[in-house]
């Protein structure tokens, strides 16, 4: 009888990271203004920020494309949806200091860089999750964006040009986290 592999443990557990190319195919767009709903909903009292607007505006982008590398994935789906709304309640204006590492006594962590005191920041595992459709070559990614990252894209978009997306992917044991994300009129395969 062989013996059992062991399981690596997580400090043996590297990292992968992977460039995609993905050509867009198709996509769709909406925006939205409405009065906030937490107005309306007395249910939602706990969760509610007084900072919020009474106005939420927002721009929900659904784009369709194949990959065209690396080999191992080309041909596979990739629908990405880009979310964006005046909400600061998203995170992604998220500022360094939410992420500076704090010691046992809730102090930030410093270390020393060329004789000056530098934050330690706890590095995010990515802006968001890739996620694969089990059994089926289809990946979806929903990322949330700046209004002005959004209307870059449809700029972009409405060109009379092919656009292509270059994704960086880090799989971190068994999740795959979006790393960023590009937007562009170039092929990338062309760049190597």
């Amino acid at each position: 009888m062989a013996p059992r592999k062991k399981k690596p443990s997580t400090r043996e557990l590297i990292d992968q990271y992977t460039d995609l190319s993905v050509r867009v195919d198709a996509y769709d767009v909406s925006a939205n203004a409405s009065i906030n709903n937490n107005i309306r909903s007395p249910e939602s009292a706990l969760y509610r920020d007084d900072e919020e607007p009474v106005y939420e505006f927002s721009t929900h982008l659904e784009i369709s494309g194949t990959s065209i590398g690396p080999a191992s994935r080309a041909g596979d789906t990739y629908d990405l949806s880009l979310y964006s709304e005046n909400r600061p309640a998203r995170g992604v204006n998220l500022p360094l200091k939410a992420l500076q590492e704090l010691d046992e006594h809730d102090s930030p962590v410093y270390r020393t860089y060329r004789g000056a005191p530098v934050p330690v920041y706890r590095e995010p595992p990515g802006i968001a999750l890739i996620k694969k459709d089990r059994g089926k070559p289809r990946w979806t990614v929903w990322v949330p964006a700046l209004p002005h990252f959004v209307s870059d894209v449809l700029v972009l978009l409405g060109q009379d040009r092919q656009v292509y997306i270059t994704l960086y992917e880090r799989k971190v044991e068994r999740r795959r986290w979006l790393q960023y994300l590009t937007f562009q009129t170039n092929n990338p395969l062309d760049e190597e």
